[in-house]
């Protein structure tokens, strides 16, 4: 089976919180992957077990630490994680891309520092 993505994915850790206007769902957890076009966000929730998923298709906004906040569409959902599409034009894919890639390099700046 192919990968049909249109940009690379990308393994980068952060703080994440999305919301449902929908459904008023709000969740926080750790940025797992991103790319241009979407993100993978583990949901944690330290003092209760999350009382459902988001809806699948409904639009949700995404705020991830040292990001700009974004918004889309619930590609998946469980009480674990959630896949976000983001509904966002080829200029600003090309941004975000290019924000992934300055704080890859940070990342990569810091862990060369420790060692």
């Amino acid at each position: 089976m192919s990968d049909k993505r249109t940009f690379e994915r990308h393994n980068l850790a952060r703080l994440a919180f999305a919301n449902s206007p929908c459904s008023d769902e709000s969740q926080g957890g750790i940025l797992s992957n991103i790319s241009a076009c979407g993100a993978l966000i583990d949901l944690v929730f330290p003092l209760r077990k999350i009382p459902r998923e988001f809806m699948k298709e409904k639009p949700v906004h995404i705020n991830i630490d040292s990001f700009p906040p974004l918004t889309g569409r619930v590609a998946r959902s469980t009480r674990e994680i959630v896949a976000i599409t983001f509904d966002l034009d080829g200029a600003q894919q090309t941004s975000l891309n290019e924000e992934i890639s300055q704080a890859l390099a940070r990342d990569r700046a810091l862990a060369g520092s420790v060692d």
